[in-house]
């Protein structure tokens, strides 16, 4: 599970590097740090997500808002 989890971060950062604007990418990096054992950067990633769309209640939820 980690080599997986470790191999789909390195591609979601990728995307990023291309779309640093994409709410969906944020969030899935959020779940792939949370998988990964790393609740910091997971609710970066979420709370970057929510930024980009607010009134994305599955993030509220996820954030406690």
């Amino acid at each position: 599970l980690f080599h997986y989890t470790t191999l789909l971060r390195s591609q979601i950062k990728k995307a990023l590097e291309v779309i640093n604007s994409d709410q969906t990418i944020h969030e899935h990096l959020g779940y792939i740090y949370e998988a990964m054992g790393e609740p910091k950067k997971a609710k970066r990633e979420w709370e970057e997500a929510l930024k980009l769309e607010p009134e994305n209640e599955n993030l509220k939820n996820k954030l406690g808002k």
